[in-house]
């Protein structure tokens, strides 16, 4: 899969989300990651996101964001706009990201979203005896 991750999250998330997925899997060359700090403006997230997708160097770029409604996900969104081919999903965490990473190369982009996200949603479950 020539497609580029970019996670970006509240604080040090989205790092330690990368860690984890690079401990388990060994992978993690397609995954930029961005901190959203108090400080950060809005214009300081598109700046770091373009950069990241210039690091990346590939045909898709998906954005991974913690919370839909914030700035991560607000700034992910504008890029959208202007570049369509992009896609932001929402809601970030292991499984999902280790979903993308285990897609195969020849694998339909719209499929591997549609597991990934699956993958996000079985991972939560409630222990009950």
């Amino acid at each position: 899969m020539n497609t580029g991750l970019i996670i970006c999250t509240h604080k040090r998330t989205g790092v330690e989300i990368k860690n984890s997925v690079e401990m388990i899997t060994g992978m993690g060359d397609n995954i930029e990651v961005i901190e959203f700090l108090e400080d950060n403006s809005p214009e300081e997230v598109r700046e770091k996101y373009q950069s990241a997708i210039e690091k990346l160097n590939s045909n898709k770029v998906i954005f991974l964001v913690d919370i839909k409604g914030g700035t991560p996900f607000n700034c992910a969104a504008r890029m959208k706009i202007e570049n369509p081919s992009y896609e932001v999903i929402t809601g970030v965490n292991i499984p999902m990201v280790i979903s993308f990473l285990m897609a195969g190369e020849n694998e339909d982009i719209e499929q591997i979203i549609e597991n990934s996200i699956k993958e996000a949603k079985d991972s939560i479950e409630r222990l009950a005896f």
